[in-house]
C-alpha cells in the first residue's frame, strides 16, 4: 500500500539523492534584491532629506556613547552540502532557505574629534526552511521526502562607520563596514530523524552597512539600517541511523554530514538607540 504520510513527496528517480546545484536565477533574483533594497534606502534618505530639511532641533545631541537594540530580517541563505569533496559537482551542490528573523545588540563608541564612530554587535538569527526535499533510493525503489532545515546564526562583528553631512540636526544618516566572526548551528530533519552537532567551525568575513538614524531626544532615537555580508561557519552532524524502513523496504542515507553555511541574503534592522 502507497504510504501517504504529508513528508513523502512522489518523486522521479532520477533526482539528486541530496538536491539539485541552484539555477543561476536564484543569484539573479539576490542581486535584484540588493539593488532594490539600495534603492529603497535611497529613496528613504530623499525622502528624510525633504520632509526634515528644514526642522531644527532644541536640543542638544548626545552621542559619545550608543547602545542599540534592534528587530532583524535576514533575506536568505545558502547551504552547501559537500563544500569538501573531491568532485566538483558535490562540492558545488547546495540548497536555498528562506528568510529568517532575530534581534541584536549593538554598543558604539564616538572616537573624539571626529565623526567616526566604532562599534562592536552581536545577535541571533534563525532561519526554519520546509521547502526542500530529498530522495531516499534503494534499488528500483524510492522515495522523496521532505526534509527540514534549522540554522541559528551568532555573529560578533566589529564595525567603523561615519555620519554624512547632516541634513538636520535631529536627522543622521551613517556609512560603514568592518569584519564579523560567524559561528552557529545546523539541525536537518527527514521524516522522524534529526541531526545533533559534533563540531561547528566559525568563519571570518567582511560587511558593508548604511543606515538612518533620527534623535525624538538628545538621548533618544530611533533607526533603520541595512547591511550586506556573507556569513560562513561549517558544522558537522550525524544521524543516529542511517536507514529508515517505509513500506517493508529499508532505505539507506548519508549519516554523517559535513556543510557549509552561507548566510549572505540582505540584513535588514529596526530599533531604538539610547546615547549618552
Amino acid at each position: 500500500m502507497k504510504n501517504c504520510h504529508p513528508e513523502f513527496i512522489s518523486g522521479t528517480r532520477k533526482h539528486n539523492p541530496m538536491t539539485a546545484i541552484p539555477l543561476p536565477s536564484s543569484t539573479q533574483l539576490k542581486l535584484k534584491m540588493r539593488l532594490g533594497v539600495v534603492g529603497l534606502v535611497m529613496l528613504i534618505i530623499l525622502f528624510c532629506n525633504i520632509s526634515f530639511s528644514q526642522s531644527s532641533n532644541t536640543f542638544q545631541i548626545k552621542d559619545d556613547y550608543i547602545i542599540s537594540f534592534s528587530g532583524n530580517y535576514v533575506s536568505s541563505a545558502t547551504i552547501l552540502l559537500n563544500p569538501f569533496s573531491a568532485d566538483i559537482y558535490e562540492r558545488n551542490s547546495s540548497i536555498e532557505l528562506g528568510g529568517g528573523y532575530g534581534y541584536g545588540f549593538t554598543f558604539r563608541k564616538k572616537i573624539p574629534k571626529s565623526d567616526l564612530y566604532i562599534a562592536l554587535s552581536t545577535e541571533y538569527l534563525k532561519i526554519y526552511d520546509d521547502q526542500n526535499t530529498q530522495t531516499l533510493i534503494q534499488d528500483t525503489n524510492y522515495f522523496k521526502v521532505r526534509a527540514y532545515e534549522t540554522l541559528r546564526l551568532f555573529p560578533v562583528e566589529l564595525s567603523l562607520f561615519f555620519n554624512v553631512p547632516s541634513f538636520s540636526e535631529n536627522l543622521r544618516i551613517y556609512l560603514g563596514g568592518g569584519l564579523g566572526l560567524y559561528f552557529g548551528d545546523r539541525i536537518r530533519k527527514i521524516i522522524k530523524f534529526e541531526t545533533t552537532t559534533t563540531e561547528t567551525r566559525l568563519g571570518a568575513n567582511i560587511h558593508i552597512l548604511c543606515g538612518i538614524q533620527y534623535y525624538f531626544s538628545s538621548n533618544f532615537s530611533l533607526f533603520f539600517e541595512t547591511k550586506f555580508r556573507n556569513a560562513q561557519f561549517t558544522v558537522s552532524s550525524q544521524y543516529s541511523v542511517n536507514n529508515v524502513d517505509i513500506n517493508g523496504i529499508t532505505y539507506y542515507f548519508e549519516q554523517y554530514l559535513k556543510s557549509k553555511m552561507n548566510i549572505d541574503g540582505i540584513k535588514l534592522s529596526i530599533g531604538t538607540n539610547l546615547s549618552f
